[in-house]
């Protein structure tokens, strides 16, 4: 091979790692918060609803307490949890 596609190659397997490198750092202290988000499916309908109301409820006070807190600092960034619930009607289906 002549010298100038091996100098080639060799940029662009520099630049590659340089790439992978830089993007396996970690978060940037200054970086803005994040929002982790919770889901639970419960049976809010149906035969079963007093137990997933219930199961909901605790979910959210739980999420409530987490936020309220201050949340978490993950990798230097500032985390709090969003809850989102859905109905199952307490059916297997």
């Amino acid at each position: 091979m002549r010298k100038s596609t091996v100098a080639l190659v060799a940029l662009v397997v520099l630049v590659l790692a340089a790439t992978l490198i830089a993007g396996c750092g970690p978060a940037h202290p200054g970086a803005s918060g994040q929002v982790l988000t919770l889901g639970g499916i419960f049976p809010l309908t149906g035969s079963s609803a007093v137990y997933g109301v219930n199961s909901r409820n605790a979910m959210t006070m739980a999420v409530d307490e987490f936020n309220a807190a201050g949340g978490a600092i993950v990798d230097g960034v500032s985390t709090t949890v969003k809850a989102v619930t859905e109905d199952d009607t307490g059916s297997p289906e």
